[in-house]
C-alpha cells in the first residue's frame, strides 16, 4: 500500500495546494468565509471556509476548524464511530450524508453527496450554502486562472507546513515577503500568527499538511503517520468528481526535502481513503442582503441580514393589530410573498380581519365564579361578570379558538349537578358540556373554531344530586342504604335488637338526628335498655317447695336455712343448696341438702401418771382414730389396754377412755375423727 501511495504522488501537473485558516473570520459576506475571492473557471468565482470542515457524530454537528492553520490529525480521527464526542477532520469520498462511514469496500461510495449540504454551525448555519470544488476547478486554480503559478507556494504557519494560495487580487502586507521558488524549503516563507493574520486580511488561504488514511490501516500505523514524514510530506484534498466506480479525484500535493522537490497533482483517489475536506461559497451566493419587515401601520418590527440566495425568515414576535369593538385582526402573512433573497427588500405584514359576537351566560340559580374568564379578564379579550355572579358575558371572535374552553367558568349550586349551558333555561342546544369545553353543532365546529353568526343568550342546565345515606345498627354494622335527593328528609323502619340474657332493648331513634339532605349522612340506631329478673325457687330436700323470688340478673339469691326433723339417736343438719348458688342469669330452683347425725358421747383420753388429759365427744359407737406422738426425747410405749399400735381405730361406747403409755414424762396425744 505505500508503495501505491509513493507511485501516485509522482504524477506531476504544475498545480499548487492552497490552505488558509481564519478564527471565525467575518467581513461583508457570510459566516466563515474568507474575504480574498478566487477564480475557479473563466466565469465563476469562490471564497474559501476559513478552516477545514470538522464533524462531531455524537452532536451530528458540523463545523469550521477555528484557524486555517489547524488539523486534528489521527489521535481524533482513529476514533471514528457513529458515537464518538470528539471531531474528526478526514472523510471518505462523498460521505457528507454518513461522515463516520469507514467501510473498506469503494463501491460502498458510489454516490456523492457533497459535505456542503450540511449546515455549518459558524458558516451561516444554512443548508446547501457551502460545496465542494470539482476536478477542473482545483486545476483552474493552481494552473488555469492569470498568473497562477505566482500565486501559490508551500509555506511554514504557526509551525504547520501547507501551501499558501493568493486571491484574483492581491496586495502583499508591508513587512512580508512571499517567495514562489522555494523548492522543498517550507522556511522560505515562514509566518508567526500575527504576521500571518495580516496575510489573511488580506484575502490569503492556507492549506495544512493532513496526511490522508485508509481504512485498513488501525491505530500503531496511524500513530507513525501522524507524528512522522508522512504527514508532514502529503496534503490531499476531496474534489466531487467520481474518476471510476472505485475512484474518485483529489487534490494531491507532495513536499520531499530529499529530492529538492515539491509536486502538486490533481489526480484519482480510492474512495474508502480518508482525508481533508476544505469547502467553498460561490461569490453570487457570498452576499448578504438587507431584509426589513413592517407592520401594518409602517412601523419597523425588525431588520435582518440574509445571505444571497436564501429564503429569509421572521424570527421575532408574532405581528399584532389591535382589535375594535366589532373586528378581531389575525396575522396571515406578509405582502409581497417571501422568495430567495437577491436584493435588499421590505416585507409588510397582513392580517384576517374576523367579526366578534357576545355570549351572555345565566347561572340559572346557581353561581358563576370569580376566578374565570368572566371574573377574570384574560388579556386581550372582553369579558364581565354581574356583582351577584348570577350572569356574565364574553366575546369571541369568528373561526377562532378564543374561549372554546370554559372549564373555570362552570357554576355551582348547592345540592345540584351542573350540565351545561343551553340555549334555553329548560331545553335548548346545548353550546358548553358540563366540563365547560365547546360542544361541536351551530356554535362550534370540529377544529375548535366560532362558527356563529350572531350575539347568543346561554342558560345553565341543572340535576339535583342524590345523596347516599347510610343507615347502621348500634354495633356498626350496616342496616341499609339509599339515595336521597338534597334537601330531602330520609326516613327508614325501626330497627330491631335481639335482648340478652341481662337485658331487653327498645329502639329509642337515630343518632345524629335526622335532618334534610345536603350531602352524604349515616345514621346509627339507639337503644334503651331493660335489666331481666328471673324467678329462683326454693325447695326441700323431699321436693316441697319452701319458697320464691324475683332477682335481677347477675345478683346472688339467698334464702334463710331450712330445718328437718331428727330421731331418736340420730338428727338432720343442713349442709347448703343444690345446685351451688350462683350469680343469676336465668330462672333457677335450688334444693335444701341434709346430713344425718348420731348423738354424741365424751370419750376420756389419758397419759400415763395423769400428765395429760384430754376429753373430747364422739358420736356414741362411733369409730375413733387415736394418735399418740411422742416428743422428741420420748418413745411411745402402749396403751392402757394393752394394745401397741399406732395409730389405733376403737369404737367408743358409753365414754369409754383410753390410756397411751410413754417410756419418758414428757407426751403428745392426739385424737383424731
Amino acid at each position: 500500500m505505500i508503495t501505491r501511495y509513493f507511485m501516485r504522488i509522482k504524477k506531476n501537473i504544475s498545480l499548487l495546494l492552497l490552505i488558509f485558516l481564519s478564527e471565525n473570520l467575518l467581513f461583508a459576506g457570510v459566516q466563515g468565509a474568507l474575504p480574498g475571492a478566487f477564480s475557479v473557471s473563466a466565469t465563476k468565482k469562490v471564497y474559501f471556509s476559513q478552516g477545514n470542515l470538522q464533524y462531531q457524530a455524537s452532536t451530528s454537528t458540523w463545523r469550521f476548524a477555528a484557524n486555517q492553520y489547524t488539523r486534528i490529525g489521527a489521535n481524533g480521527n482513529n476514533n471514528i464511530s457513529a458515537t464518538y464526542t470528539g471531531w474528526i477532520d478526514w472523510f471518505a469520498w462523498g460521505t457528507g450524508n454518513n461522515p463516520t462511514n469507514t467501510n473498506s469496500n469503494n463501491t460502498s461510495y458510489s454516490t456523492f453527496t457533497d459535505w456542503g449540504k450540511n449546515a455549518i454551525s459558524n458558516g451561516g448555519n444554512q443548508a446547501n450554502l457551502w460545496r465542494t470544488l470539482t476536478q477542473s476547478e482545483w486545476e483552474y486554480l493552481f494552473s488555469g486562472r492569470t498568473n497562477a503559478t505566482n500565486r501559490r507556494s508551500m509555506a511554514t504557519v504557526n509551525n504547520i507546513i501547507g501551501y499558501i494560495l493568493l486571491p484574483d487580487s492581491w496586495s502583499l502586507p508591508s513587512g512580508l515577503t512571499f517567495k514562489t521558488d522555494v523548492n522543498s524549503d517550507w522556511e522560505k516563507n515562514k509566518y508567526s500568527i500575527d504576521q500571518w493574520q495580516q496575510m489573511e486580511q488580506n484575502g490569503a488561504v492556507f492549506l495544512p499538511m493532513t496526511a490522508a488514511i485508509w481504512s485498513e490501516v488501525y491505530s500503531s500505523n496511524l500513530t507513525y503517520y501522524d507524528t512522522g514524514w508522512f504527514i508532514d510530506n502529503y496534503c490531499e484534498y476531496w474534489s466531487s468528481t467520481q474518476a471510476s466506480s472505485a475512484k474518485a479525484y483529489m487534490f494531491h500535493a507532495y513536499i520531499n526535502g530529499y529530492y529538492s522537490k515539491h509536486e502538486v497533482s490533481i489526480t484519482d483517489c480510492e474512495k474508502r481513503y480518508r482525508q481533508g475536506v476544505r469547502l467553498v461559497i460561490d461569490s453570487d451566493k457570498n452576499t448578504t442582503y438587507t431584509i426589513t419587515w413592517k407592520n401594518y401601520d409602517g412601523t419597523t418590527l425588525a431588520t435582518t441580514t440574509v445571505n444571497a440566495g436564501a429564503t429569509p425568515s421572521y424570527t421575532g414576535a408574532t405581528p399584532t393589530k389591535p382589535s375594535d369593538s366589532q373586528y378581531e385582526y389575525v396575522f396571515s402573512g406578509w405582502t409581497p410573498s417571501i422568495t430567495a433573497v437577491t436584493a435588499n427588500k421590505t416585507y409588510t405584514a397582513t392580517y384576517t380581519t374576523l367579526s366578534k359576537y357576545t355570549i351572555t351566560f345565566y347561572a340559572n340559580g346557581g353561581l358563576i365564579p370569580t376566578n374565570g374568564n368572566m371574573g377574570n379578564t384574560p388579556s386581550g379579550h372582553t369579558t364581565t361578570l354581574s356583582s351577584d355572579q348570577t350572569s356574565g358575558t364574553i366575546v369571541v371572535t369568528t373561526n377562532k379558538t378564543y374561549f372554546q374552553t370554559m372549564t373555570n367558568d362552570c357554576p355551582s349550586r348547592e345540592g345540584y349537578t351542573f350540565e351545561g349551558w343551553y340555549t334555553d333555561p329548560t331545553s335548548g342546544e346545548q353550546v358548553y358540556d358540563n366540563t365547560g369545553s365547546r360542544v361541536v353543532g351551530t356554535y362550534w365546529n370540529n377544529d375548535g373554531k366560532w362558527i356563529g353568526t350572531s350575539n347568543v343568550t346561554l342558560y345553565a342546565h341543572w340535576s339535583p344530586i342524590l345523596y347516599t345515606i347510610t343507615w347502621k345498627d348500634e354495633d356498626g354494622t350496616m342496616l341499609d342504604q339509599s339515595l336521597v335527593e338534597y334537601g330531602q328528609t330520609p326516613t327508614h323502619s325501626d330497627p330491631i335488637k335481639a335482648p340478652t340474657a341481662e337485658y331487653t332493648y327498645t329502639f329509642a331513634g337515630w343518632t345524629p338526628a335526622i335532618t334534610s339532605v345536603t350531602g352524604e349522612a349515616t345514621y346509627t340506631a339507639t337503644y334503651t335498655e331493660t335489666k331481666n329478673s328471673y324467678t329462683i325457687t326454693w325447695k326441700d330436700d323431699d321436693g316441697t317447695t319452701l319458697d320464691q323470688s324475683l332477682v335481677e340478673y347477675g345478683q346472688i339469691p339467698t334464702h334463710s336455712d331450712p330445718t328437718k326433723a331428727g330421731e331418736e339417736e340420730f338428727y338432720y343438719s343442713f349442709t347448703g343448696w343444690t345446685p351451688a348458688i350462683a350469680s343469676v342469669s336465668s330462672d333457677a330452683t335450688y334444693t335444701a341438702s341434709y346430713i344425718k347425725v348420731k348423738s354424741t358421747k365424751d370419750v376420756t383420753i389419758k397419759a400415763k401418771n395423769g400428765k395429760l388429759r384430754i376429753i373430747a365427744a364422739f358420736p356414741t359407737s362411733s369409730n375413733v382414730t387415736l394418735q399418740a406422738d411422742a416428743n422428741a426425747s420420748t418413745t411411745f410405749h402402749d396403751w392402757s389396754d394393752g394394745n401397741t399400735d399406732i395409730p389405733r381405730t376403737v369404737v367408743t361406747v358409753d365414754g369409754d377412755s383410753t390410756t397411751a403409755s410413754f417410756d419418758k414424762l414428757e407426751y403428745t396425744i392426739t385424737a383424731q375423727q
